[in-house]
């Protein structure tokens, strides 16, 4: 009996050292993550509306400072206004329970893709 006690007490112990130790180096590659997203979003160049995105991208996907994320969404919209961003922009409001906001950015991204294929139909009824 002493030895299965003994036995437990050690998983056990050995169970948390191993947890404990993942979530901070965890901790840690998520710190590394945030600033590298903020600094590369606040060395991008003004004309560069992807690092904005992609920043904003890893933020919603972690759910984590999501108004950070919107803004960034917001100035990556600015410099072009796209079918990704804008469907990002309703994934970031639905997760902040903004569900009619989030309706409308789908919507208007699937106007957009709606547009681009009656551009390709009319360019293919053109060449004929």
């Amino acid at each position: 009996m002493k030895n299965v006690l003994r036995f437990s007490t050690m998983f056990t112990l050995a169970l948390v050292l191993t947890l404990a130790s993942s979530f901070t180096f965890a901790n840690v590659d998520n710190e590394k993550a945030i600033q590298k997203a903020r600094s590369a979003v606040k060395n991008a160049a003004p004309d560069d509306w992807k690092t904005p995105f992609k920043s904003a991208k890893l933020f919603i996907r972690k759910n984590i400072f999501m108004y950070e994320a919107l803004s960034w969404l917001e100035k990556s919209i600015a410099i072009n206004k796209n079918v990704v961003n804008l469907e990002l922009l309703g994934d970031c409001y639905y997760k902040m329970e903004n569900n009619r906001q989030a309706m409308i950015s789908y919507v208007e991204a699937f106007k957009q893709v709606i547009q681009k294929i009656l551009i390709s139909i009319l360019w293919l009824l053109k060449k004929r």
